[in-house]
């Protein structure tokens, strides 16, 4: 980056700077953490977890009906993406159609 190419472009590469520091020692932090792996959570320790969260007796039930609630919007989200394109009847003879199929019959 120049540092004549903009008057307040000393700060802004200050600013990256120091994002790039705080990023490294977060980094650091983290691998620190990993090493440590009694700390570390196990994907087997996860499904109790959520469910004494569901028990809470104050907000575990809020709790659980919110994390419903973002699982059918990402799902209704996901199904709004999908995209359904027509194709004309030559495509179905095309080289790329035929190489498709192959690749989606093998799954």
């Amino acid at each position: 980056m120049k540092k004549n190419s903009g008057c307040k472009n000393n700060d802004t590469i200050q600013g990256l700077e120091q994002m790039i520091k705080v990023y490294a020692k977060e980094i650091n932090l983290f691998k620190q953490t990993i090493k440590n792996e009694k700390d570390a959570l196990q994907p087997k320790d996860i499904f109790p977890l959520v469910g004494s969260i569901y028990r809470l007796p104050i907000n575990g039930k809020k709790i659980h009906e919110q994390t419903n609630a973002l699982k059918i919007s990402q799902t209704d989200i996901s199904l709004e993406q999908e995209v359904f394109a027509e194709l004309s009847a030559k495509a179905n003879s095309s080289t790329i159609m035929h190489q498709f199929k192959f690749i989606i019959s093998n799954k």
